[in-house]
């Protein structure tokens, strides 16, 4: 018997299914690198769940007069390295999935993870000079490897949705970042903690859309153009 509190063990159709899929990815080249990005299919009925972004469907967003459904694209970053991140729509390099892609870039490394002397700063929690040795070496080969400073995400929508990246970001390619600065009091042990972090986000509309507001019930000038036609026989 085995309380709630304790994992359950798979079942048989469950082992081989999950061995399945261990072998399947072992004999393809995915690796995180631009040449071939970590794919990831977004995942609608459990939108935490896409491999460190958070995408959810907005169905109403109304900008410049038209309502549209548009994907919130989100991700928990570190401060220092919010440069490094950037989203495309690769046109050029994947042509047959633009229209339902996203390719993102960031960090190889987090920040904390980038200096080993940060890293193992604190004795208390990490005294282990052989640990901190590999975590330097580790360091040094990235640094000597532009390509191992950067990972690729390849984020792929269902089939039939079809993006709209110039609606919020005015560029049919790259996609607008926004930051969002997080703020937190925490408990613990009794003391009060305050937290800082760093979010961004992405918008991308899905194409479709309504007009609405005034200019959707706006009437055509007709009088003025009566007015003008009139005048070509004066």
């Amino acid at each position: 018997m085995f309380s709630p509190s304790q994992p359950q063990p798979a079942s048989a159709e469950t082992n081989l299914k999950v061995l399945k899929t261990v072998e399947l990815l072992e004999a393809l080249q995915i690796d995180g690198s631009f040449e071939y990005p970590n794919i990831q299919i977004f995942n609608f009925d459990n939108a935490e769940k896409n491999d460190g972004f958070k995408i959810s469907l907005v169905p109403l967003v109304t900008h410049k007069g038209f309502d549209r459904k548009a994907f919130h694209i989100r991700r928990v970053v570190s401060g220092p390295q919010v440069d490094d991140w950037k989203a495309t729509i690769p046109h050029d390099r994947f042509p047959a999935l633009a229209e339902r892609c996203v390719l993102i870039r960031g960090p190889s490394q987090d920040f904390w993870h980038q200096s080993p002397d940060r890293y193992h700063s604190d004795k208390e929690n990490i005294d282990c000079d052989q640990t901190k040795k590999i975590h330097q070496m580790l360091q040094q080969a990235i640094q000597q490897d532009d390509k191992r400073k950067y990972m690729w995400w390849l984020l792929v929508f269902p089939k039939g949705v079809h993006l709209e990246n110039h609606v919020f970001s005015d560029d049919a390619t790259i996609v607008k970042k926004h930051l969002n600065d997080l703020y937190a009091t925490i408990r613990d042990d009794g003391d009060k903690i305050d937290l800082c972090g760093m979010d961004i986000y992405w918008k991308i509309a899905i194409k479709g859309g309504e007009l609405v507001g005034a200019e959707a019930t706006e009437k055509p000038k007709k009088k003025l153009f009566k007015k003008k036609h009139n005048n070509m026989y004066d």
